[in-house]
């Protein structure tokens, strides 16, 4: 028998409420899971390396990963930035399931998903 002990399994579930350029919101789902010193963060659409790169700087984890196409494609979900800069990826949201733009405030609203998630799986 082994002295070691059991790796620790936590997961999470919530929803980030993504809102629209127009107003109103969309639903976004956001998945979490620690295995050990890993935590994995997954959502639900195309997200800017931006989105990582915050996750790994917020993650109490040796290891971060957050990843896109989680439960689905809901299109890109862009960082203000690049509103700023231009680029089809701010407006392509209207050709996905959600069929509208994302406001600029939506980096916002899905940092803090993703460190609500992060503090859920560190728990």
């Amino acid at each position: 028998m082994s002295d070691a002990a059991p790796t620790p399994i936590v997961t999470g579930i919530r929803e980030a409420r993504l809102p629209f350029e127009e107003g109103g919101t969309y639903a976004c789902p956001i998945h979490g899971l620690r295995l050990g010193d890993a935590s994995f963060v997954g959502i639900a659409g195309e997200v800017f390396v931006e989105y990582a790169l915050f996750g790994r700087e917020r993650s109490a984890a040796k290891s971060t990963i957050i990843s896109g196409y989680t439960d689905g494609s809901i299109g890109y979900i862009p960082v203000a930035e690049a509103y700023e800069k231009g680029g089809y990826e701010t407006g392509a949201n209207r050709y996905f399931a959600s069929g509208k733009p994302w406001d600029p405030s939506v980096e916002e609203v899905l940092k803090r998903a993703i460190t609500e998630m992060l503090a859920e799986l560190s728990d």
